[in-house]
């Protein structure tokens, strides 16, 4: 009897230790299948960040040749400093330039042609000017 006992306890124990086994190869497998899942996640997350880097990118890119297209070619600095230069050489004493910023409406010598040549030469100084100081204020 105490066989009989002993052999049905020896039974018993094989089944749980064949349970105890089934169960850590069941937790092997998730565990398994859990980190072929992270592993995937992590690739699909460097995938999308790396195409959010790309487009963001292009998107850059299109914007600057964007703005290059629009402002064109920029002229360089020398050519800056020579309008300016000639500018500088063409200003008159402040008096001076209030009588000649009003001369064209005044000038009945010259006629109609002359006074809208004087009003173009100032207007075109003036937008000559403004562009210089918008560029030195870009360049700073």
């Amino acid at each position: 009897m105490e066989r009989e006992n002993e052999e049905i306890r020896l039974q018993q124990v094989e089944n749980e230790l064949s349970v105890i086994h089934e169960r850590e190869n069941k937790d092997m497998v998730l565990a398994t299948a859990i980190q072929e899942m992270r592993d995937r996640l992590q690739r699909l997350e460097e995938e999308a960040i790396a195409s959010r880097e790309k487009t963001a990118k292009v998107a850059a890119a299109a914007e600057e040749k964007a703005e290059t297209a629009k402002v064109g070619p920029v002229p360089s600095e020398n050519k800056i400093e020579a309008a300016l230069a000639l500018l500088k050489s063409k200003e008159q004493p402040e008096e001076m330039k209030k009588e000649a910023s009003t001369s064209w409406l005044s000038a009945s010598s010259d006629g109609t042609k002359g006074r809208r040549d004087k009003r173009h030469q100032e207007m075109l100084q003036q937008d000559v000017a403004a562009y210089i100081a918008k560029q030195k204020e870009q360049t700073k």
